[in-house]
This record gives structure tokens, sequence and C-alpha cells, in this order.
């Protein structure tokens, strides 16, 4: 018989925030996913905060670099290279400071089969779920 429970994700960078909700999470052993957008911009506390929610087992995933709506991504740089120049970036950036990215939320719910399978080189999993699998490495020469 599975168990029933109850899976939360928060989205952007609001660190401070998602602190204030540490005890509650820990309390009941929730299942919580932290899907970073402009990691690039965020400050070396912000930081230090992913990290302490990543050592309380919780995954800290990729949001996207620019957090931009899909349609504009793809008419600027076509399904071929969008996952290079909207998402790469911020795998990478999300990568520096030893954050796994093996998942990808795109913003404002804009993931579509066409998405998912242009991102599948990079990622195990382009929307929030949790898994224990490695990620392969997503740059511009694995495409």
């Amino acid at each position: 018989m599975t168990t029933p429970g109850l899976c939360l994700t928060f989205d952007d960078v609001n660190v401070e925030t998602w602190h204030a909700a540490r005890p509650v999470c820990q309390a009941h052993d929730a299942r919580v996913t932290y899907c970073v957008r402009w990691r690039h911009a965020a400050t070396p506390a912000q930081i230090d905060g992913l990290h302490r929610l990543q050592e309380d087992g919780r995954e800290v995933a990729c949001h996207d670099h620019t957090h931009e709506t899909r349609q504009p991504d793809l008419r600027r740089y076509g399904l071929d290279l969008w996952p290079e120049n909207g998402i790469a970036r911020g795998v990478s950036e999300h990568r520096a400071p030893g954050l796994p990215a093996t998942r990808h939320a795109r913003p404002f719910h804009g993931s579509t089969r066409q998405t998912r399978a242009a991102t599948a080189p990079c990622l195990l999993v382009t929307r929030p779920a949790r898994t224990d699998q490695e990620a392969p490495q997503c740059s511009p020469a694995s495409r």
C-alpha cells in the first residue's frame, strides 16, 4: 500500500522565506524541491542557505537563468538552440557553487513534450520531481 503524502515546490530565490519554513518541513519530513532562478544574482548568504536546505535532504533544482516565458525564448533561439541559450547557462551557474542541477522547472508552466525532449540530453527531469540518479552534463558540446 502506498503511503499518502504531499510534495512541495518553491520557486525563484526566496531563500530567507524558505528558511523560515524549515522547522515545519523538518517536523513533518516534507519532501520539498526548491526551484532556483537567477542563481547568478544570489548573495553568498543565499548560497549558504541553499546548501543548508540541501543538507536537510531537500532538493535544490534549477529554475532557469532568465525566468522568461517559453515563447520569447523559443522565438529568439528556436528549439534547437534554446537548451543551450535558455537553459545551459542557468544550469552551469547553478552547478558552480556545488548545487546539483538534475531537474529543471520551466517558468510559468512552460513545459511541453518538445521542450522536455530538447532538454533530455542534459537533465533527468524538466519539471519538479525527486530521484537519486546522477544527471548528465549540460553544455553546448553535449548537444
